[in-house]
This record gives structure tokens, C-alpha cells and sequence, in this order.
């Protein structure tokens, strides 16, 4: 009674509308009512590198957990005025001159070191905060003006501010010179 043969529509298809046939060739909105307008090539990539972040946090909670060090939370923005990329990073405990940054190909990449404090004359009875090593690659997706980048560490955040490379606001000229003839 509750099974239906193959290829017969039944009530839980969420495109199926009973008595609605137009034939083969003819299409209908969906009853679910989502657009598929493709997605912008940065918010695919955004999506990618969210993706990427998931699956190195799973690989390092689930499938590897004694693996020494931690990733530290980032959050990312943009400002218009001035146009800039701002990436903070959750470094609590982290002495910011161990902290290296470096810029390449589109990538900031930010690693270092949190030192557990020696453990001399203690015994601890619960942990839950991670020492070791760190290393976060953000993708950038801009130009980015890298005579400019500032980094201020305050309050256990690193801010890093990074310009964006001018662009050209409107139409370009470039003139033709003629070569030499001779």
C-alpha cells in the first residue's frame, strides 16, 4: 500500500503537482519555488574555502585529534572607505612576536606559536585550551596594496589591515607613441 512503481509521481515528489502533464519538451516552475540563477565565481569560492576550513577542522577534531597545535577562529571583512580588507584573528594568550604573517599569490597566510605556561607545581584537573603551533591561510580575492598592510595585536586579536590595490574609477586613455623610424 505505501510502496508506488517506478517512475510514477506520488504526493512526497516535491515537484510533482497531481494531473499536471506537459508533455515531454514542456517545463514549469518548480513547486518548490527556488531559483537556479548560477552563483558568483567569488561566492563560489567562498564556499570552497568554507568548505576546505570544515573538512581541515573535522580532520583535526574528529580524525586526528592528537595532533599537536590549533587553529585559531577568523573573521574577515571589507570596508569601502578606505577600501581595505580586514582579517582578525583569535589569538588570546599568543605573544604577538611569534606571530609571522606573510602575503603570496592571493594567500595571507598567519602562523605561530601558543606556549603552554610551565607546568611546574601544578596538576591540572580540566583542559580545553590548545597550545602548540598555528597556521591559517585566508584567501584574499583582491588586489592588495602590500606596501600598506598594517597588523595591531590588542585584547588577544591580531587585526590585520591589508589596502586594496588602486584600480582605475573610470575609462583609461593611454596614448600611442609612434616608434622611431628611420
Amino acid at each position: 500500500a505505501g510502496a508506488h512503481r517506478r517512475g510514477e509521481p506520488h504526493g512526497r515528489d516535491p515537484d510533482v503537482e497531481q494531473g499536471a502533464d506537459d508533455g515531454p519538451g514542456q517545463f514549469q516552475d518548480a513547486a518548490h519555488g527556488y531559483d537556479c540563477r548560477m552563483a558568483q565565481r567569488r561566492d563560489i569560492d567562498r564556499v570552497r574555502s568554507e568548505m576546505e576550513e570544515l573538512f581541515a577542522d573535522l580532520c583535526q577534531h574528529r580524525l586526528a585529534p592528537q595532533r599537536a597545535g590549533f587553529r585559531p577562529r577568523v573573521d574577515a571583512y571589507r570596508t569601502e572607505d578606505p577600501p581595505a580588507l580586514h582579517v582578525v584573528v583569535e589569538l588570546a594568550g599568543v605573544d604577538p612576536a611569534a606571530v609571522d604573517l606573510a602575503l603570496a599569490d592571493g594567500i595571507l597566510a598567519v602562523s605561530g606559536e601558543r606556549r603552554r605556561p610551565a607546568a611546574k607545581g601544578r596538576r591540572y584537573e580540566h583542559m580545553e585550551i590548545d597550545y602548540g603551533r598555528f597556521e591559517r591561510r585566508i584567501a584574499l580575492g583582491e588586489e592588495i596594496d602590500a606596501d600598506a598592510v598594517e597588523a595591531r595585536y590588542q585584547h588577544g586579536l591580531l587585526t590585520i589591515v591589508l589596502p586594496l590595490a588602486a584600480r582605475p574609477t573610470g575609462p583609461v586613455r593611454v596614448q600611442v607613441t609612434r616608434g622611431g623610424e628611420e
